[in-house]
């Protein structure tokens, strides 16, 4: 449906007199998928032996390695540690701040590390050092802030359904 409606799009913009190249999705490649598929399980404990090194506990190492993929050595490079959160977490944000255009905490946590859909169980732990680190970085007022925590209250609302649930999450 994706492809069609891109093509669609596109024909609309030759009418206008404007259009783009369409990429070929099948062949284009992944962010960090530069892996051995034939071996994909041995290259991820290699790049997850990087991060040991490198000074995170296993689980961490690990976490790193299948998040990034191929990209775990430039991860690295961004190792830090933001107040309200624990070094992998840290290094991971760095990264997306500075590599990956993350502009909000939704973005960073929905998108980029899924914890709003699949690690909802570490979400409280990080969504406010996320979003105090984001604010440093971004240099936000207290206004935009809060209407940044707002808009991440909201979305993680309507994505583990709170109003479906009398309100409880």
């Amino acid at each position: 449906m994706a492809e069609g409606a891109v093509k669609r799009i596109n024909e609309l913009l030759q009418e206008s007199g404007a259009s783009f190249e369409l990429v070929d999705s099948t062949t284009y490649p992944v962010s960090g998928g530069e892996l051995d598929a034939a071996n994909v399980e041995e290259e991820l404990a290699k790049l997850a032996d990087q991060a040991q090194a490198a000074g995170f506990d296993e689980a961490a190492a690990t976490y790193l390695a299948h998040l990034y993929g191929s990209n775990l050595p430039q991860v690295l490079n961004y190792k830090t540690k933001f107040e309200g959160l624990d070094e992998k977490e840290s290094t991971a944000l760095n990264y997306s701040l500075h590599e990956e255009m993350v502009l909000t905490p939704v973005d960073y946590l929905l998108r980029r590390t899924n914890h709003i859909l699949f690690m909802q169980d570490t979400l409280d732990e990080v969504k406010a050092g996320v979003v105090a680190a984001m604010t440093d970085f971004f240099g936000w007022s207290e206004e935009e802030k809060a209407a940044r925590v707002a808009e991440l209250n909201q979305v993680i609302a309507e994505s583990d359904l709170t109003a479906l649930k009398g309100g409880k999450r």
